[in-house]
């Protein structure tokens, strides 16, 4: 009577949470991932991580052995150890005489396979449990090791498919001067630094192009052009968000538009969308968590839909209307003109991962 107690009481403090939870999704369209996190549907950014290198090892061990020479021998004789005849014949000879022949040898070759933790793994495992990586390959890795931007495939500044075109700049409506890479430190992971520091850059400002401005803080900007020599179907990035600053994680056509923000940080909100080609603007807001904590950001293409990702949980999807067109991953933090109070700050990436 009383385990039938619990159980009901379980079960109502379950419909209640499940209550609260279509509450205030029907009060608020955007993504709250509040209650995700509180009840541990959003893992923790060190378990999921750690879950998704055991899960992407264990992937290619369960592909290394379903390719392999052993498993298709183990195929073959599978079908002859258990079959009528074979075990007829065993029953018949004396376990000496059973050494000399070559079922024997086959038998034994087949208990060794099967026997190997290559063979255990693969029989026990459900493929299901790969469902959500299935498809995915990571072929670049990038975790910024080294002495100095130049040495990698990163560049400081915006990059346009125009020749020519002046790449390091800041916007005139915006309160920082982007410097060009000076702001920007590697090693063990990749940060943008905002600082209170007074600078005169080139500004480009609508309807007049370029034009001096004095700045009163400084940050920059980075685009990752070369990292793409390739179709890929998804990107990840691990990053955090600092200061009363906006960051942003997006993919760059080499154009204005159309464009893809990953992850366009204000604050404790967090902004992902599409740009199309004709400036039309499909995005939502996710709320809930706190950027200046390191979260993994995601974006994939899958069955004509882009989906949004953050440690895994989709946050959003809209369909692909911008299939086709070649994007890369960029970076930046800024200052815009209505931010109020701004300070110094931070965009700390740890690494980018891109899946084919």
């Amino acid at each position: 009577m009383q385990t039938e107690c619990r159980e009901y009481k379980y079960t109502q403090y379950s419909y209640i949470i499940l209550l609260v939870i279509e509450f205030y999704n029907k009060k608020d369209t955007d993504m709250n991932l509040f209650f995700k996190k509180l009840f541990g549907v959003l893992a923790s950014t060190e378990k999921m991580e750690a879950r998704d290198q055991q899960l992407f090892a264990e992937l290619i061990n369960y592909k290394k052995f379903e390719g392999s020479a052993e498993y298709e021998e183990y195929k073959r004789l599978y079908p002859i150890i258990n079959s009528y005849a074979f075990r007829e014949k065993k029953k018949r000879l004396s376990p000496e005489e059973y050494q000399a022949t070559p079922e024997y040898q086959q038998e034994a070759r087949f208990n060794e396979i099967a026997s190997s933790e290559d063979c255990k793994f693969f029989l026990n495992t459900d493929f299901k449990k790969f469902k959500r990586i299935e498809g995915l390959v990571v072929y670049k890795k990038d975790t910024f090791n080294y002495q100095s931007l130049d040495q990698s495939k990163w560049k400081a500044g915006f990059y346009y498919n125009k020749p020519n075109a002046v790449s390091i700049h800041s916007r005139y409506e915006e309160q920082q001067a982007n410097m060009g890479g000076k702001n920007i430190i590697v090693g063990g992971g990749l940060s943008i630094h905002t600082k209170y520091q007074s600078a005169t850059a080139m500004a480009w400002a609508d309807g007049k192009g370029f034009v001096e401005k004095n700045f009163q803080f400084t940050s920059d900007t980075l685009h990752g052009h070369d990292m793409i020599d390739g179709e890929y179907c998804g990107i990840r990035v691990k990053m955090r968000c600092r200061g009363n600053v906006s960051h942003a994680f997006w993919l760059s056509s080499g154009e204005q538009i159309p464009h893809i923000n990953v992850a366009l940080i204000k604050g404790k909100k967090i902004e992902v969308g599409v740009y199309d080609a004709r400036g039309d603007y499909y995005y939502t807001t996710v709320k809930g968590i706190n950027p200046a904590d390191y979260y993994i950001y995601s974006i994939y293409q899958k069955d004509g839909y882009l989906i949004w990702k953050i440690n895994n949980i989709e946050v959003y999807r809209t369909r692909n209307v911008i299939a086709e067109r070649r994007f890369f991953p960029a970076f930046s933090s800024f200052i815009s003109k209505s931010q109020k109070n701004p300070s110094e700050g931070s965009l700390d990436i740890a690494w980018v991962e891109i899946y084919r």
